[in-house]
């Protein structure tokens, strides 16, 4: 629904614009609003003393502590670049963003036990949050006299925040909290219009597909066992999707 309404309020701003025969080279700064959602997998490795448990419970112990997320939320952010235009009528530029997105997603806790010992529950809380993004990227595209369609290639840098927390009625206490920047390569496409005077107005859609998160849990006070009895070991894998409005100012 929120991306429904971002690109409605899009296409009335698109719709309004006016087509111009001023061109798209030069300086740039503008501000954006933007919609994201993302995909996130924490998956678990057992090891320490968990090999001496049963097969069964290495079994669900390394299931239920994973935590499948799907990050979301609103944001907004501030752009910058450059583009060249040739006389054929093909744009080549480059920019640099930053936005605030506070997209996140946590999945409560979940309660859950081993069937060979179904006295024992094991309670597991997974969150994740992508806090902000800095993005350099080129754009490549062409002017339809007025309007211009471009392709996006570039990398991104997000500031990710991760937590779990598993505890257990046999008084096993264990939590995971990570915050730190991961890169991925992002690609999009994008139209921009002529709204009159240096004024342009922007609608795009990005995926960035990030490298993974790793951290592992600690054992939290007043547990009963002792590091480094039983490990868990995260990897997350993170990606996200945006469609961004924006306006931008042209020198």
């Amino acid at each position: 629904m929120k991306k429904v309404s971002l690109l409605a309020a899009a296409a009335l701003i698109m719709s309004a614009g006016s087509a111009s025969a001023q061109d798209w080279a030069g300086f740039y700064v503008g501000g954006n609003i933007s919609s994201s959602s993302g995909e996130s997998e924490q998956d678990a490795t057992i090891g320490g003393q968990w090999s001496i448990e049963s097969q069964n419970t290495r079994d669900f112990v390394s299931e239920h502590f994973d935590g499948d997320l799907d990050p979301e939320g609103w944001g907004y952010g501030i752009q910058g670049g450059y583009n060249w235009q040739t006389e054929s009528g093909f744009v080549f530029g480059g920019e640099i963003g930053y936005s605030v997105l506070n997209a996140d997603d946590a999945t409560g806790n979940r309660v859950g036990n081993p069937s060979a010992t179904p006295s024992l529950t094991y309670t597991v809380s997974n969150a994740t949050e992508i806090e902000s993004v800095l993005n350099a990227r080129a754009n490549i595209g062409y002017d339809f006299g007025g309007v211009l369609g471009y392709v996006v290639l570039g990398y991104s840098w997000a500031e990710v925040s991760s937590d779990i927390l598993i505890t257990s009625n046999g008084n096993y206490l264990k939590a995971a909290s990570e915050s730190d920047n991961v890169g991925g390569f992002t690609w999009g496409l994008g139209g921009a219009i002529r709204l009159g005077g240096p004024w342009s107005a922007r609608l795009e859609y990005t995926r960035t597909d990030f490298d993974e998160l790793s951290y592992s849990t600690v054992y939290r006070p007043g547990s009963s066992f002792t590091s480094p009895a039983y490990t868990e070991n995260y990897d997350e894998d993170l990606s996200l999707d945006s469609i961004q409005v924006g306006v931008n100012f042209d020198f």
